[in-house]
């Protein structure tokens, strides 16, 4: 299985979410597949952490593909935290929290869209642009089901979990092709 990275390890600054969904510009989805681990930083202590995946669907136009809640975190300057985020390769990672300070950047960054009230769910929300931040919010993670096979037996790679009572991961080729 591949590896999967997706968002930004930036610099510090205190920024007051308060109520804001950010989705980051820098850095999509390189793979599709599982985000498993969350790095990020935390400033001032904050409630109702909430990370999404976001799909760009045209424009500043985005749908939240898949979403978790985090919880209250205290102050800290790196956490790592478990997760189960689905990712499709070009999706972009964002974050929402109740109050609080996150780890950000705000000169010199990439940017990143926002929009208030809590869009971990939204469908085609149109988000506003804003240049030079950046919050400091980064996935990582695994390829799911096989890279050369996508399907068997008109069932998709990524939905297999055994073929012939063989876990996925144990199996190299099916009928002669690499997965």
């Amino acid at each position: 299985m591949a590896a999967i990275d997706i968002g930004a390890v930036e610099g510090y600054a205190d920024i007051v979410n308060l109520n804001w969904t950010f989705i980051l510009s820098k850095n999509p989805a390189n793979l599709s597949g599982k985000i498993t681990i969350l790095d990020f930083g935390v400033q001032q202590a904050v409630t109702g952490l909430k990370v999404a995946i976001f799909q760009n669907v045209g424009g500043t136009n985005f749908t939240a593909r898949d979403s978790q809640s985090l919880g209250n975190f205290a102050a800290g300057e790196h956490l790592n935290v478990a997760c189960d985020l689905d990712v499709v390769a070009g999706d972009y990672i964002g974050l929402y929290n109740v109050t609080g300070y996150m780890g950000a950047t705000v000169t010199g960054a990439d940017g990143l869209w926002r929009l208030a009230g809590d869009q971990t769910a939204c469908v085609n929300a149109t988000f506003a642009w804003l240049g030079t931040y950046n919050h400091y919010l980064y996935g990582e993670g695994a390829t799911t089901g096989w890279a050369n096979i996508a399907k068997v037996s008109g069932v998709t790679s990524a939905s297999i979990a055994k073929m012939n009572g063989v876990a996925v991961a144990s199996i190299a080729k099916v009928n002669g092709v690499a997965v």
